[in-house]
């Protein structure tokens, strides 16, 4: 089985050949250090194994995280975050890295009206 390392390589070298720039590359890469960072933390490393539900709850940890400034982040933040993990979970599946794409079917915050 491969480690997360390797899936987050390929992943890049993806976004690389379908030449994403810079910024992009940048926000999807802080996206998915904080997305395995977290899978670490639960402890949940077989990426095959992984469900909608643990999505959900990944979602609901980005929700409940507090930033650097001592405050919840915004829920745009938040969707930028599950976009990352959604872009992952599609590309992986599309590359024949992983059968599954648990995070299809996951929607993404409503953002609030201003």
């Amino acid at each position: 089985m491969p480690d997360l390392e390797f899936y987050g390589e390929k992943f890049r070298e993806h976004l690389l050949v379908l030449n994403f720039s810079r910024k992009t590359l940048e926000t999807y890469g802080y996206g998915m250090r904080k997305f395995f960072r977290y899978l670490r933390e639960m402890g949940l490393l077989d990426l095959a194994a992984l469900g909608a539900s643990d999505i959900r709850d990944y979602q609901l940890h980005l929700v409940e995280e507090v930033n650097a400034k001592g405050a919840p982040n915004s829920v745009c933040t938040n969707n930028g975050g599950l976009q990352a993990v959604k872009t992952f979970f599609r590309v992986m599946r599309q590359e024949g890295y992983l059968v599954g794409e648990p995070s299809r079917d996951i929607p993404f915050a409503k953002v609030p009206q201003r």
